[in-house]
C-alpha cells in the first residue's frame, strides 16, 4: 500500500504486497524518512520483520535519496498508538529454533552503521535485549523520560552475548562500568540513567508523539551529514570493530560448499 497526500508526503507498508503489515513508511518531507513498527505489541525481531520489511524498507529510503543526493534523516520509532514498548528484542520461539535469526540482525546492525542517512531511533517504551542492540546501532537515540526501560537481559536466562552484540556494545557504551552493567548485571536503565551514561542523548517529556517531536528536531539539525555522501563511510570506520565481527561471523557461517 501507498499513498500521498496534497502536502507531496506519502506512506507505504511493509512487507510489500502482504496482506498483514508489519511497518510503516513515511516521507512527511523532502529529507525526512520515519520508520514506525508496527509488529505486534512488543515489535519484537523475527526474522522476516527485518528481512521483509525493515530491510526493505531501509533500502527504498536509500533508493529515494540517492535520486538527488540531499540532506536526509532517516526515524525509526516504535508504534505510535502507545507509549509502552519500543522493542522487546527477538521473537523468543523463533531464538530457538532458527539457526539464522542472529545472522539476519547481524545483516540488520551492519546495514545500520553503514548506512548513509544520519538515523535516530525514536524509543517510544521498553527497550530490551535485541531491542537495545538495535536502538544502539543507529546514529542517535531519543528515548521517553517516562516509564521505560533499556536492558540487556540475556545473563538473567543463561544466553551468552554474540560477537556482534558484544561489539556493539563495546562501541557504544561509554565506559566499562557501564558495559559491566548492562551486560554482566542485566540491570533495567531507567530513562534517566540512559541519558547519565550516555546509552540516549536526549530524553522527551511526554508520550510517543513527544518523542518523535524531539527526534525530529535532531535530525534537522543533522540531515546535511547525509549530502557530501560520507556519512556512512565515516561510520565504517569509526565502527571498524563491529563491521568486522560481523563479516568475520558472516564467514564462519557460510558452509565450505559457498566458500
Amino acid at each position: 500500500m501507498s499513498h500521498s497526500s496534497s502536502s507531496g508526503s506519502s506512506s507505504k507498508a511493509f512487507p510489500l504486497g502482504a496482506v498483514l503489515h508489519t511497518l510503516e513508511l513515511s516521507h512527511p518531507k523532502p529529507d525526512l524518512w520515519i520508520i514506525e513498527l508496527l509488529h505486534g505489541v512488543e515489535n519484537r525481531l523475527s526474522r522476516l520483520f527485518m528481512s521483509n520489511a525493515i530491510l526493505p524498507a531501509l533500502q527504498a529510503i536509500e533508493e529515494e535519496w540517492l535520486e538527488n543526493r540531499g540532506n536526509g534523516a532517516v526515524i525509526i520509532t516504535g508504534n505510535q498508538s502507545q507509549d509502552k514498548f519500543f522493542c522487546n528484542g527477538l521473537v523468543l520461539e523463533e531464538l530457538q529454533h532458527d539457526k539464522q535469526l542472529t545472522s539476519v540482525l547481524d545483516q540488520l546492525c551492519r546495514r545500520l552503521f553503514t548506512y548513509p542517512l544520519p538515523i535516530i531511533c525514536a524509543m517510544n517504551g521498553h527497550t530490551f535485549a535485541a531491542g537495545l542492540v538495535f536502538a544502539l546501532a543507529c546514529d542517535y537515540r531519543v528515548m521517553t523520560s517516562g516509564k521505560a526501560w533499556c536492558c540487556m537481559n540475556e545473563v538473567l536466562f543463561g544466553v551468552p552475548l554474540p560477537a556482534t552484540v558484544a561489539a556493539i556494545l563495546r562501541a557504544k557504551l561509554a565506559d566499562a562500568s557501564t558495559l559491566r552493567k548492562c551486560s554482566l548485571e542485566g540491570h533495567r536503565f531507567t530513562a534517566q540513567e540512559c541519558l547519565a551514561c550516555g546509552m540516549v542523548d536526549e530524553l522527551a517529556d511526554g508520550g510517543s508523539s513527544a518523542v518523535l517531536q524531539a527526534a525530529t528536531k535532531i535530525a534537522v539539525k543533522v540531515n546535511m551529514g547525509a549530502k557530501a555522501g560520507v556519512w556512512g563511510l565515516i561510520k565504517e570506520e569509526i565502527y571498524r570493530d563491529v563491521i568486522d565481527t560481523i563479516d568475520e561471523g558472516r564467514l564462519v557461517n557460510l558452509s565450505p560448499a559457498k566458500l
